[in-house]
């Protein structure tokens, strides 16, 4: 069992990307000189360790503004860690200019991707193809750096072990598993938030070994819900061969603004996320299938701990429904292009 206490709230921005189609010169925030020269600038930083495969633009939404983004496909040249920055103007009524950082971390052509995101930390395999977002809209004068750090596979590994392992799994569970073809089922296990003014939240996750080739939906929910009640968890699940090279999306950005000066600045971190899992043969991964709260007036963090609220051993249920990934679902819309 883990314990969480959060003690502080980040401020985190999700959005998603909307295809763009029949661009023209006169509604394009950039035109095609300054593309030129960025793509000039975005090269020259990255050769060294990255491969430039090609470009496209496309546009991101948040509320009612829309926002030009340039994706740069890549491949990695070699293993390690790096993180990739860019500094800008940027045409705020509040800041004046800012700086994203994209952090990664480049393992074995047979390596693993599971758990994709570690932290800050987004994980890939050699031959992969990364697809790096820049903004655009209202940025301006990018500048590029790039940070290496060159290691081994078993470095890379050893960076997210812990992220990785089940310590308190609870095993020997008889279930129904009708995708026992694709998923083994080793078992359950539960964290638990807590809040230092009381109460908290606990999520109970089915743990799965990736068995072999396919792609499918997985609905996962509490033992006696239906199919169609809203408190299932419907997860697309593709298993691919060990060593298939895929294009990813950079999971994870860190922006930070500043005003004139840089007396005063905000980070954001933006997900760029889908819900869409790509697995190989022998990876673990969790999936969550419950989720429960108790009120603040709890103030016994021992007995909360040993509470579970409502449902103390709750029994998943499994079913396997057909592939389908939605595209209004975080970035799906990205994701489906992409797929193996």
């Amino acid at each position: 069992m883990f314990i969480l206490i959060i003690r502080k709230y980040w401020m985190t921005t999700t959005f998603g990307f909307i295809a763009l189609f029949g661009l023209t010169e006169n509604n394009l925030a950039f035109q095609s000189n300054d593309l030129k020269k960025l793509q000039r600038a975005f090269v020259a930083e990255l050769n060294q360790d990255f491969q430039f495969i090609k470009s496209e633009l496309t546009y991101h939404t948040i509320g009612t503004e829309k926002h030009q983004y340039w994706l740069a496909h890549v491949k990695p040249k070699r293993m390690g860690f790096f993180t990739i920055k860019y500094e800008y103007l940027y045409a705020d009524k509040f800041y004046a200019e800012g700086e994203t950082e994209m952090s990664i971390a480049v393992g074995e052509k047979n390596g693993s991707r599971y758990p994709q995101i570690v932290g800050e930390i987004g994980y890939f395999c050699l031959e992969d193809t990364i697809v790096i977002p820049i903004r655009l809209s209202n940025y301006s004068k990018h500048n590029f750096s790039l940070q290496s750090k060159y290691v081994k596979p078993e470095e890379i590994e050893e960076s997210r072990k812990t992220y990785n392992s089940y310590p308190n799994l609870i095993e020997n569970e008889k279930i129904v598993n009708p995708l026992e073809a694709n998923l083994k089922y080793l078992g359950k296990y539960r964290v638990d938030n807590l809040y230092q003014s009381g109460g908290g939240n606990f999520t109970h996750f089915a743990i799965f070994e990736a068995k072999s080739e396919g792609r499918f939906n997985i609905a996962l929910s509490d033992e006696g819900k239906k199919a169609n009640d809203s408190s299932v968890r419907i997860t697309p699940i593709i298993i691919i061969n060990r060593g298939t090279p895929l294009t990813l999306l950079v999971p994870k950005e860190k922006a930070t603004y500043y005003i004139k000066g840089r007396s005063y600045s905000s980070d954001y971190n933006n997900s760029f996320e889908s819900n869409l899992l790509i697995l190989q043969p022998g990876e673990v991964f969790a999936i969550p299938f419950l989720f429960s709260h108790e009120d603040p007036w709890w103030k016994d963090k021992d007995k909360l701990t040993k509470a579970t609220a409502r449902n103390p051993n709750p029994i998943p249920a499994i079913s396997k429904q057909p592939f389908v990934i939605k595209k209004d679902e975080g970035f799906n819309n990205r994701v489906n292009d992409y797929l193996p």
